[in-house]
């Protein structure tokens, strides 16, 4: 079992960790069917829109 002086050891490094770790930017590229696709990015939604074939 940790003793207080361990935990309280454990939170500050947690805390000093947390403050340095940067947010991820998070980002959404839209194109359509036939154009090229953006440059692809960590913590990216990437969304195609297809063409629509309305047929005869």
């Amino acid at each position: 079992m940790l003793s207080s002086r361990d935990l309280d050891r454990l939170k500050a490094r947690t805390k000093a960790l947390r403050q340095q770790a940067e947010a991820p930017f998070i980002s959404i590229d839209v194109w359509h069917e036939g154009e090229e696709p953006p440059e692809q990015k960590p913590w990216q939604l990437r969304i195609m829109i297809e063409s629509r074939d309305d047929g005869p």
